[in-house]
This record gives C-alpha cells, sequence and structure tokens, in this order.
C-alpha cells in the first residue's frame, strides 16, 4: 500500500502504550483487545502495557477498598457514583487529583517507551494522560476507551484526542459528563475469538452468527442433547460478587427446563459451593477455568451478568443475548439501565422475577430473538467507528495554554547545554532529488503541501524548546510551513551544471551555518534548486539531480536514527515494502544483574581511556560549515567488507578513519603517529526505525588508526578495538551515566556537559546509520542518494555520517571553515580511501564509481 498524505498507513508498526488496570478483568480485557488489533493492522509493532493502579503504588489497597465497598457498603459507593454525577466540582477534583498523581508517575514510562500512540482503558490511567496534555503538552495521539456499557465522569476527558464509547446512549451520557469530549461510538472491545463475525475491533467483517443449533462445542462444556432446553450461561466474574449461590438455587429449583453453566474462574470457593448443591448435570454444570470462553458463549442461549463490564461485552459481540440481575451498586446499575434503553438486554431484579422470566423465555422464544437481533443489528451499523484508525490518523489537540514545558531528558538536554551560536548542534539529511514525473523539478509549494501533511501527524515536529533556565519542550499544535520550509534558487548563468551542483552544496553548507530559531518547532527544511533546469544532467555513473532538500533539526529533538525515522515518514514509498533497516551497530542489555555487570564494566573502561592526545586540529570553531557528500555501491561495500571478514558498520568505519588520514595528515592536522579520539555513537537496542523523538543511543571512545597502513590491517584494529569496547559495556554505561548526572542541578548538570563534551575528550564524531533498503520518493520525485548531516562539538572541526540508503552508502562530512580544508581535498580523500579498500594505491582509478557532490 502507498502511504496517504499526511496518514500513517496500515502497513506503518507504531509504538502503543496501553495503559490499563488489575481492577476485575474488563479493564485488562479491553486491553488485549487493543493490543490484539495493533497487532493485527500495524505487523511489528511495539506494545507496552501498564497497569495504572501499580504505578501509583495502590493497587492492592484500591482492590481492597472496592471490593470491600461493593460488597459490605456499596452505599458509600452508590453515594461516591452519585456524587460525580451530581457535583462537577467534586468531579473536576477528584479527576484533577488523580490526574496528578497518576500523571507524574506516566512521565517516565512515556520518556522511556517513547510511544507514538497512547491508549487508556481504565479511568485513572485516563486522568493521569489527561492532565499530561493539559499540563505537560503530551503530544502524542491519546484516547480512552470506555470498557463499561454506561461511562460515567471519571471516563471521559475533553483533553484527549478521543473517547470510545459502545453505543449511542452511551455517547449521549458521555457528552453529558464532559461535553467537550470528542465522543464516537466504536464497536465492543473484546478479542476477535468473540467476535459474532458482524463486527468486533477490526473494520472487516467477519462469518455470519452461527444459530443457536449449529454453534460449536467445547470439551469443558459438550452440547446438551435436549435443544428445548434453554441453556444459560452464569458469569460469576472475577470477583463473584453479589448472592451466587442463591441465584443458581432459584434458577435449578424454579426453571426444571433451564440448563445453568456457571463459570467460577479461579473463584475456588464459589466453585466448591456450587459443586456442594449436587444438582443433576443436565440442570447445572459448574466449571472452573474455561480455556475457550469463546466457544462457551456461544452454544448457550442466554448470559446472565450482574455488572455489564468484560462479560456483557463478551457476549453481545458474540451474539449471545445478556439479561442483567440484581446489577452491582453504582456503574453495574448504570451499565444495566443504559444497556435496557438501548435495546441490548433485559433487567431482572430478584430472584423470583428471575425464575419467571426464564420460564416465559422457555415457553416464548420471542422476546429472546428480538434481543439478538437487537443486538445483530447495533453490530452491523455501518457508522460503528473504527478507533485505532480514528487515533493513528488524529492530530493531538491542545485546548488550554500549557502551563508547564515537558520536562527534558538527560540525554536529550546534553545537545542545549554545549549548544553555543559558533557550535548549534543540529542534524539532518541531504536529499538529492530526481525530476518529478511530469519531468520538472519539484516546487516549493509541492514540497510545503505534502510535508505540511506528513509533518501534522508527527509530534516530534511540533516541538519547540522553551525556557532560558529550565528546558522543555512546548507542542505547536499547528505548523507554519511558511515558516519551516524555505527555498534557495541558484541562478543558471553561473557555471556548468556540475558548477551548480557544486553551488548548491555550498547553500547546504550556510543553512547548516544558521542556528535554528527558537520561536517555533525545533526543524527547518530548505530546498536548493537552479533558475532553470537541474542542478546535473545525468551521465554514465552520475544520475540526474533535480534539486536538493535539506532537512535539518535540533540534536535535542532526535539522535541520527530518530532522525531517520522522521524523515522517512516524511518520505513516501513504493507500494507494498515496509520500512525495517539493516542493522548497525548495537549494544543490547540483558537482565537487571547483567545490565549492572556491563555498567560498572564500561565505567571502569572509559575512565581508563583518559583524556583525547592533544591534535593540532582541535582549535576555536568559527561559524561557518562545509558540508560534503559522498556515495558509493552498497553492494560493493558489502562485497569488500565479507572478503575482509568484518562487519559492514566495522568496514565502514575503517573507511572513515583511512578517509581522515589521507585528509588530514598532508594538511599536518593530525600529529605523525598519533591516533584520532572518535566518539561513536552506538544504539542500546535493535537500530529500527520505529523511534522518532529522543536520543537512545549510547558511545564508544574508539582510537581511529590514522597513520598509513594497509587497510586491511587498519580495519582489522577497528574491529577488535570496537568489540572490544562494546563488550565492556562502554556504550550502556555512557547512557546511564548521562542519566544520572541529568539528577544533578540544571547549571551543574550543565556545566558538567559542557566539560566532557568537546576536543578534550575526542577528536571528531563518526556514525553509521542503517537506513530503509528501498527507494523512496518526496513530492513526486525519487530520492537518488541521503547524505547524513552530524553536527560539530566545541573544538570539534570535522564529524563524518554515513547511512545505508536503497543501493548506496550515502557519506556527508561536516567541516568547518576555519580548518582550511575544501570540498574537493575532502573528495578527494574519499575517493583515495575507496581504492585502497581494494587493495589500490593513492591515486589509482577508482572501480566502484563513487560519486561526489
Amino acid at each position: 500500500m502507498t502511504d496517504r498524505a499526511g496518514t500513517i498507513g496500515s502497513g506503518e508498526s507504531h509504538r502503543v502504550l496501553v495503559v490499563s488496570a488489575d481492577m476485575g478483568s474488563g479493564h485488562n480485557a479491553t486491553a488485549a483487545a487493543l493490543t490484539e488489533d495493533i497487532d493485527r493492522r500495524w505487523p511489528g509493532s511495539s506494545v507496552r502495557r501498564v497497569d495504572a493502579l501499580d504505578l501509583m503504588g495502590v493497587g492492592p489497597l484500591f482492590r481492597r477498598i472496592y471490593v470491600g465497598n461493593v460488597e459490605h457498603t456499596p452505599w458509600l459507593y452508590e453515594f461516591f457514583y452519585a456524587s460525580l454525577w451530581r457535583h462537577r466540582w467534586f468531579a473536576e477534583a477528584s479527576k484533577r487529583f488523580t490526574g496528578t498523581w497518576c500523571g507524574r508517575r506516566l512521565v517516565p514510562i512515556l520518556d522511556e517507551f517513547d510511544p507514538d500512540l497512547v491508549v487508556s482503558t481504565y479511568p485513572l490511567g485516563s486522568s493521569g494522560l489527561a492532565w499530561l496534555r493539559r499540563h505537560r503538552g503530551l503530544s502524542v495521539p491519546t484516547a480512552a476507551w470506555v470498557s463499561d456499557f454506561s461511562p460515567h465522569p471519571f471516563w471521559v476527558y475533553r483533553d484527549l484526542d478521543l473517547n470510545v464509547v459502545l453505543h449511542e446512549v452511551a455517547a449521549v451520557t458521555a457528552r453529558a459528563a464532559e461535553p467537550q469530549a470528542r465522543v464516537v461510538v466504536g464497536p465492543p472491545p473484546v478479542v476477535a475469538a468473540f467476535c459474532t463475525g458482524e463486527t468486533g475491533l477490526t473494520s472487516e467483517p467477519n462469518p455470519a452468527v452461527p444459530s443457536p443449533s449449529t454453534r460449536p462445542t467445547t470439551p469443558s462444556a459438550p452440547a446438551n442433547p435436549d435443544p428445548d432446553r434453554l441453556k444459560v450461561l452464569l458469569s460469576c466474574g472475577s470477583y463473584s460478587f453479589g448472592d451466587t449461590l442463591g441465584l443458581v438455587r432459584s434458577v435449578v429449583t424454579g426453571c426444571p427446563d433451564v440448563e445453568l453453566i456457571a463459570v467460577c474462574g479461579r473463584d475456588a470457593q464459589t466453585h466448591r459451593a456450587l459443586l456442594d448443591l449436587n444438582c443433576p448435570a443436565e440442570r447445572l454444570r459448574v466449571l472452573g477455568w474455561v480455556d475457550d470462553m469463546p466457544s462457551l458463549v456461544r452454544q448457550v442461549d442466554l448470559m446472565l451478568t450482574n455488572a455489564g463490564g468484560a462479560t456483557a461485552l463478551e457476549a453481545l459481540a458474540s451474539g449471545v443475548p445478556v439479561v442483567m440481575f440484581e446489577p452491582i451498586a453504582a456503574h453495574g446499575r448504570a451499565n444495566a439501565d443504559l444497556m435496557v434503553i438501548s435495546g441490548l438486554a433485559d433487567l431482572v431484579g430478584d430472584a423470583d422475577r428471575l425464575a419467571d422470566y426464564l420460564t416465559a423465555t422457555v415457553r416464548d422464544r420471542a422476546a429472546l430473538r428480538g434481543l439478538r437481533d437487537r443486538t445483530l443489528a447495533h453490530l452491523r451499523r455501518p457508522d460503528l467507528a473504527d478507533g485505532l484508525g480514528l487515533l493513528a490518523e488524529s492530530r493531538p489537540h491542545q485546548d488550554t495554554p500549557v502551563r508547564r514545558a515537558w520536562p527534558i531528558r538527560p540525554t536529550d538536554a546534553l545537545f542545549a547545554a554545549v549548544e553555543t551560536d559558533d557550535v548549534p548542534q543540529e542534524v539532518g539529511v541531504v536529499c538529492q532529488l530526481g525530476a518529478g514525473p511530469d519531468g520538472r523539478v519539484p516546487s516549493l509549494d509541492a514540497l510545503r503541501l505534502e510535508l505540511a501533511a506528513r509533518a501534522r501527524l508527527l509530534p516530534a515536529l511540533h516541538r519547540r524548546l522553551a525556557g532560558t533556565g529550565r528546558l522543555g519542550w512546548i507542542t505547536d499544535t499547528d505548523l507554519d510551513m511558511d515558516r519551516q520550509v524555505g527555498e534557495w534558487v541558484l541562478s543558471t548563468d553561473s557555471g556548468s551544471p556540475e558548477a551548480r551542483l557544486e553551488m548548491a552544496m555550498t547553500a547546504v553548507g550556510r543553512f547548516w551555518s544558521q542556528r535554528l530559531p527558537r520561536d517555533r518547532p525545533a526543524f527547518q527544511v530548505q530546498l536548493i534548486r537552479a533558475e532553470h533546469g537541474p542542478l546535473r544532467e545525468g551521465a554514465t555513473g552520475s544520475p540526474a539531480v533535480a534539486a536538493l532538500v535539506a532537512f535539518k533539526m535540533h540534536h535535542a529533538v532526535a539522535d541520527g536514527i530518530s532522525a531517520l525515522s522522521l524523515l522517512d515518514r516524511l518520505l513516501t514509498r513504493p507500494s507494498g515494502l515496509d520500512r525495517a533497516s539493516s542493522s548497525g551497530p548495537t549494544s543490547e542489555s540483558g537482565s537487571a544483574a547483567s545490565t549492572a555487570r556491563a555498567a560498572v564494566t564500561g565505567l571502569v573502561s572509559l575512565a581508563a581511556q583518559g583524556l583525547a592526545p592533544p591534535q593540532p586540529l582541535s582549535r576555536p570553531p568559527s561559524r561557518d560549515r562545509q558540508v560534503v557528500g559522498w556515495t558509493v555501491s552498497l553492494a560493493e561495500v558489502t562485497a569488500r567488507s565479507s572478503a575482509l571478514g568484518v562487519r559492514r558498520h566495522e568496514f565502514v568505519l575503517g573507511l572513515i578513519a583511512e578517509a581522515l588520514g589521507r585528509l588530514l595528515r598532508p594538511a599536518a592536522l593530525v600529529r605523525d603517529g598519533s591516533s584520532l579520539r572518535a566518539m561513536v555513537p552506538v544504539a542500546i537496542r535493535p537500530a529500527r526505525l520505529d523511534r522518532f523523538f529522543g536520543n537512545w543511543t549510547g558511545t564508544l571512545a574508539v582510537d581511529l588508526p590514522v597513520e598509513p597502513m594497509p587497510f586491511s590491517t587498519r580495519v582489522d584494529l577497528l574491529a577488535r578495538e570496537m568489540r572490544t569496547r562494546a563488550s565492556r559495556g562502554e556504550p550502556l554505561a555512557s547512557h546511564l551515566v548521562l542519566r544520572a548526572a541529568g539528577r544533578l542541578p540544571r547549571r551543574l548538570f550543565a556545566a558538567a556537559a559542557r566539560a566532557v563534551y568537546g576536543a578534550r575528550f575526542f577528536h571528531t564524531i563518526v556514525s553509521y546509520l542503517p537506513g530503509p533498503r528501498e527507494e523512496r520518493f518526496l513530492a513526486g520525485a525519487r530520492v537518488g542518494a541521503i547524505y547524513p548531516v552530524l553536527p560539530l562539538a566545541p573544538g570539534v572541526p570535522i564529524t563524518v555520517a554515513t547511512v545505508t540508503f536503497d543501493s548506496t552508502l550515502g557519506v556527508g562530512v561536516t567541516v568547518d571553515s576555519g580548518l582550511g580544508v575544501d570540498p574537493d581535498t575532502v573528495r578527494a580523500a574519499w575517493d583515495q580511501a575507496w581504492a585502497a579498500t581494494d587493495g589500490q594505491p593513492a591515486g589509482a582509478p577508482v572501480s566502484a564509481a563513487p560519486t561526489g557532490s
């Protein structure tokens, strides 16, 4: 499927945080259904479930209070529930209290997991998310799924992007609780096994509902040989509220033509009590835990329940009529009332009336058929909302000004702390574009239109740094693409097409020399094209370049992988291709014990390495930058790394060391016989393009051998050093140290960051990024090559970034103009380095036809 502009395509993978709670079974059942649907519609997604009550530290206590109220003081529970409706100030105060409590506990979860969608199935979790939206600018699409039939004021929030309820009468109730909330009616949130086939959470139709005579059986509850007997399922629920024993006696005694199936789950006490009744098997079957509950539900004629939660929803989704019997206090009674008003359930007040109801139903099943028909008609409604689909395509809204910026993580704050006017901390890429389908150069208007549609759904591109002391993120709901996306047009009267491409790359350098403004979201895009015609005509080994698009963002917004992920979401991909990436250098953690050991050994290793030796290239920065791009065949890189018996990223690091040696040694910018200390970002988890915000890497401090030597020797030395340092846990240790430093007072953290991030500890920064393996398009034009761009650091005048993209390895070299190295010399160094990887002497013809720009 080709991505629709401005939407998150169905083939995308997502990072989804599901906030639920172990309070009865309903909330977790809804969470399980949502998780199943996420996995179905977005294969490869990462889903994390958290328990809101456990995060708040009150899970066991709140469960005891809830059970005690329902069983022993239902009047108190009813009073609290009624007060939420009668006194808006009480509801608002309660939601604000729990929202502050839960919201603050959710911050580290959100920071660590970095979701792009958030859903809640528990009211207190929803209150925490609403508080974060209002007070911290939570900027990812967020929704609440109401797992009760009747929403109460604690369920519904105007600050969330979506509140999903089960019926239009429930939507009326939800809007009464919160008039400004966005409320939609969706199908029952149950796992697919319960769905009748009319509809479930999925929007695809399933097979028709089997009739009672053809419903499947289950070994735990064999089919009754008497087809005239009314089969009634009693689900005792997770807490077995109510007089279950009295209800069973009443049905067994007063309804001889009813077969009652009681499911006790893990409630051993109720299970034993019902078995002790010694009723005939054809009248009462007592079951404990049932593995295949969906099959059991489908073979019965009626479901008895007293709460209207998960059990009732599962019955409705299975096309089984529901009868509410002596509903529990507060939300149980409200659920029963609304289900009756909606025509989807009947309500029976006591045991005598239940026996009369069942006896009448045995004689005439018209009322039962009416319930089933109304249920199926509701499930077939074409206007039931696809909640997850709507959420994925929604833009987070902010009705009120955010009172405080979202706290910035220490791993992101580092780059804000070390930034100066002379050394801005901005990462990004330069894309070479071919001509559009009409043969013309993409226009600025077309680029703005496409980027606006896609950026609308990428929260990271709406964030701007706020504050001069205590930094944080403010989310700008609307993007002014006229301010974010600009254009430089080069005169076509100044030289050949090759000269125009050189001028375009000079313009890229000027673009990176200008610091991002702080009064808008922390990214900018620049289209660079010629006044007439392409920047470079196509020729053998040199594809045509119609224009360049430079995309940069503040390093606090994203590391290289996150920036590449954002770029990939802004591009269009061919039909049927995923966004998986190849493997880069990673350092994965294991158990807590192994993580602790790795952190300790990594700290020792980092400390033993000490300061970087002085080098002539270290000097005060200027404000002018040069960006030089170079590409080579990825297949040839793979073949040569395989021939040398090293991993591809190790080969590329050797290529970087070779090129830097050939560039810096002739200019006397490195001391003879010395090495260059390079900071190498390393992902601390598999490098996939599924994070869009933040810095998630550790670092290796690697000494690059830049003196003359055979390339095989150079790459072997580097491979061994990288593997040794990674095995010692250096990447994890550096990441944990930075996170721990974030606990320091702000001024002390900033001073520490400036002390370690610069020429005292490293001479250059080099990176290897695994990018998309397939072609991409922007504004209708094919992206021919990508050059990643890394910022410089204080006293560090040159950085090198590499990325695999489609069939090429793209190299971006950022150079401080004060270093005195011109772009032609940089490209020549890379050409010579590439020749050396094949054993050719410097200056020999380059076999793989690298292309520079």
